[in-house]
């Protein structure tokens, strides 16, 4: 116990950033990555179907909330198991998905939660 408790004190007592660096330093550096080149005919292209695509989805979801269900063809009241259905089945998939990773951490970490976990040295 003692020693997991050194490391993790040592660990937050090592430096951030390494000498003759400041934050703002380091913050232009990683920024001009992004900021200095010009944005490419491929990026805008890029941009203009992603646009498009949410244009779509917001369009479909508009008209679902304007027409009701009735478009997927749920006009009887059991068809609505669809519905429930797919809406359970997705959020099924993704449960696991996003808790997995936490539940290994911890069996291969004992004692460490993931939230304050520190990188081993």
């Amino acid at each position: 116990m003692d020693e997991q408790y050194k490391t993790t004190v040592e660990a937050q007592q090592a430096p951030v950033i390494e000498p003759g660096y400041t934050f703002g330093t380091v913050t232009e550096k990683i920024s001009a990555i992004v900021l200095t080149r010009p944005a490419s005919n491929g990026w805008f292209l890029g941009f203009g179907i992603a646009f498009m695509l949410t244009m779509m989805m917001l369009y479909a979801i508009g008209y679902l909330f304007l027409k009701g269900v009735g478009i997927w063809g749920v006009t009887i009241p059991i068809g609505w198991g669809f519905a429930i259905i797919n809406f359970v089945w997705w959020i099924g998939i993704a449960t696991p998905a996003r808790s997995s990773p936490q539940f290994f951490f911890s069996c291969a970490n004992p004692g460490v939660t993931p939230s304050i976990a520190s990188p081993k040295p």
